[in-house]
């Protein structure tokens, strides 16, 4: 039998320990891609090397806690060193399992764009929760229909349905052009 526990991010780590078996939602303020851009320490494009979770004993109680470690592919912003370890509240250990609403989750050989926060101890250090990460496929990135402007006014960003969109959740787009609208855009808000 698999244990699950729901976290919300508003919640404090002992309440959301005592919530097995509860599913809550996480509400994050919807940030702008410029605050994104400018609350990020780092924006990197990388490849999951190493995902590994582990159950550790907090001031708050017993947490699982996941390390991510990425291969540096590309740096937009910030000094990436060659490999970047993140750390996630949540995972699996075992039968144990805690899941923590809004967090991205990652497997070794994906490649993704990440908004990386410097601040240390945070539940998520991606900026954004799931609209930070962006997942890299065969050319393409899947972005949030708020960043789809990043691709630039020429290109076509479709649904996951394949379908022009502004309106979905995530829009599916080519990779070289999201990455050149990401570079200016991070040299106009480094500017303001």
């Amino acid at each position: 039998m698999i244990t699950r526990l729901f976290l919300s991010a508003g919640l404090g780590l002992i309440a959301g320990l005592c919530a097995v078996g509860v599913a809550r939602s996480t509400t994050l303020a919807p940030l702008t891609v410029d605050q994104q851009i400018a609350d990020a320490e780092t924006i990197f494009r990388g490849r999951v090397t190493w995902v590994a979770s582990e159950m550790r004993t907090t001031d708050q109680g017993r947490a699982i806690f996941t390390v991510v470690t990425f291969e540096r592919l590309a740096a937009y912003k910030g000094d990436v060193a060659e490999r970047k370890t993140l750390e996630f509240l949540g995972g699996k250990v075992g039968e144990v399992e805690m899941v923590v609403d809004g967090m991205p989750v990652f497997a070794v050989g994906e490649e993704w764009i990440v908004f990386a926060s410097a601040e240390k101890n945070l539940a998520c250090p991606v900026i954004g929760w799931t609209d930070g990460a962006l997942q890299v496929a065969d050319g393409d990135v899947e972005v949030p229909a708020r960043m789809k402007e990043l691709m630039g006014s020429g290109s076509a960003v479709v649904s996951a349905l394949g379908e022009p969109t502004s309106a979905i959740a995530k829009n599916t787009g080519d990779l070289s052009q999201f990455e050149a609208g990401l570079r200016e855009r991070i040299r106009e808000v480094k500017g303001k």
